[in-house]
């Protein structure tokens, strides 16, 4: 019931305005998990970066070192193709590890996000 001293304007004023603190609040939050994990991000690519600068170089003479060793059992085309699948299938383990450890920074966000669009969709809802 409504007290004589709040109109309803003033009610429905009141309770838009806690529905936009809520909302700003909730993107706040995004905000804060995304540079909390920011840096989780970083070292991620970096390590994945430096590991595959370094691997780069050492796969590369262990490519030639086999290169050159299957060489002088088989035609050289036929060394160079078995050393480009062994390249290729090393690239394949290194690229699928590296993703999964940036996948895992994708629950945090995804509760937030879906806390934030479940508010929207009420928000929307409620002032129809």
């Amino acid at each position: 019931m409504l007290t004589p001293d709040r109109s309803f304007a003033t009610l429905l004023r009141d309770v838009l305005g806690s529905i936009q603190s809520i909302l700003a609040a909730e993107a706040r939050l995004v905000r804060a998990e995304a540079l909390a994990a920011a840096p989780q991000a970083k070292e991620s690519i970096l390590l994945l970066a430096s590991g595959a600068l370094a691997g780069f170089f050492t796969v590369l003479f262990l490519l030639l070192a086999l290169l050159f060793a299957l060489a002088q059992v088989m035609p050289l085309w036929a060394a160079s193709l078995l050393t480009a699948t062994v390249a290729a299938a090393a690239a394949t383990v290194a690229i699928t590890t590296g993703l999964k450890g940036l996948k895992l920074l994708q629950p945090a966000f995804q509760r937030t996000a879906v806390s934030l669009k479940d508010n929207w969709e009420w928000f929307k809802q409620y002032t129809k």
